[in-house]
């Protein structure tokens, strides 16, 4: 029996490119997932997207205690930011 070339194993021609007569479950391309939404977004449980809040960086002087206080708290996405940070993260 012949050995295979690397190439041939991952369905590539000589050149590199893909062969017709690969099988399609040689290759399923992967889902990136944005790193930039993974460390500002995380999934509830029932789906929803919790994040922080905004406007708590800086010029905090002129900023009241409560309202301070009140971002603080943690966030939650509406349906339609929520269905785009699901598809931005596919497998979290």
């Amino acid at each position: 029996m012949r050995r295979l070339k690397n190439t041939e194993r991952q369905g590539l021609s000589e050149r590199g490119e893909r062969r017709r007569d690969a099988c399609v479950a040689d290759y399923m391309p992967k889902i990136k997932t944005s790193r930039s939404a993974a460390k500002r977004f995380r999934f509830t449980k029932n789906g929803g997207v919790k994040h922080k809040r905004a406007y708590l960086r800086h010029l905090l002087s002129s900023k009241s205690r409560g309202r301070k206080r009140r971002l603080r708290q943690v966030g939650t996405l509406n349906k339609t930011d929520a269905a785009t940070a699901h598809a931005l993260l596919p497998y979290l």
